[in-house]
C-alpha cells in the first residue's frame, strides 16, 4: 500500500503538469503516488512586480469523481491499478493527504494534483489573507480557520495569501500536512 508513495521523481520535460489523462495506456506513465518537487515562480497579487520562488509538490493519482481546478480532495490507498487515488471528502478523517487539482479532472482520468504550495483555490465566504484556512466536507471549499483564523491547529491546511468573499482564494498548502477535515 502506498510503496510509491512520496518516492520523489523527476518530471519528463514533455510533460504538462496541467493535463488530465485517461485510464488507457496512460495510466502507466508514472506509478501512481509518485512524488515530484518543482520550483515555482509567485507573483504578489499586491504587486505583478515583486516575485519570490517556492518549491510546489505534485502527486500521480487516479481520479474518483469529477473535480473542478481548486477543489481540495483526499488522496487514499489504491487498488492494483493506482496505488494513489484522489477521492472527494466525504469520507474524509483525521490524518487524510488534501491534495488540490490544478485543472478539471473527470473521474478514471490521471493527472497530478498539489500537496503544497501556492494554489488558486474555491472558496467559502469571507476568506481572510494572512488568516489560517481549512477545509470543509459539508461543501468542499477552502474556508477560513478557527475563530480568529490565525492559530495554526488540527484543521488548518495552509494560509491564504489573498482575501475573497466567496469565490476564490490564493492560499499557501503547507507542505506535509495531514488535517482534520471540519
Amino acid at each position: 500500500m502506498f510503496s510509491a508513495l512520496y518516492n520523489p521523481i523527476t518530471l519528463n520535460t514533455t510533460d504538462d503538469l496541467n493535463k488530465a489523462f485517461d485510464s488507457g495506456t496512460h495510466r502507466t506513465k508514472y506509478v501512481a503516488g509518485s512524488v515530484i518537487y518543482l520550483e515555482e515562480i509567485i507573483t504578489s497579487p499586491n504587486d505583478s512586480s515583486s516575485q519570490t520562488r517556492a518549491m510546489g509538490e505534485y502527486m500521480w493519482v487516479e481520479v474518483s469523481d469529477n473535480f473542478s481546478a481548486g477543489v481540495p480532495g483526499m488522496i487514499v490507498p489504491g487498488g492494483y491499478q493506482a496505488e494513489a487515488i484522489f477521492d472527494t471528502l466525504e469520507a474524509a478523517t483525521a490524518g487524510q493527504k488534501i491534495a488540490f487539482p490544478t485543472i478539471d479532472v473527470s473521474a478514471g482520468e490521471f493527472t497530478w494534483v498539489k500537496l503544497s504550495g501556492h494554489i488558486t483555490v474555491a472558496a467559502n465566504v469571507n476568506v481572510v489573507s494572512g488568516n489560517y484556512v481549512k477545509i470543509s466536507r459539508g461543501n468542499s471549499n477552502v474556508e477560513q480557520g478557527n475563530t480568529s483564523g490565525t492559530v495554526f491547529d488540527e484543521e488548518a491546511l495552509g494560509v491564504a495569501t489573498t482575501s475573497t468573499s466567496g469565490g476564490e482564494s490564493i492560499i499557501v498548502i503547507n507542505a506535509g500536512r495531514t488535517v482534520k477535515v471540519a
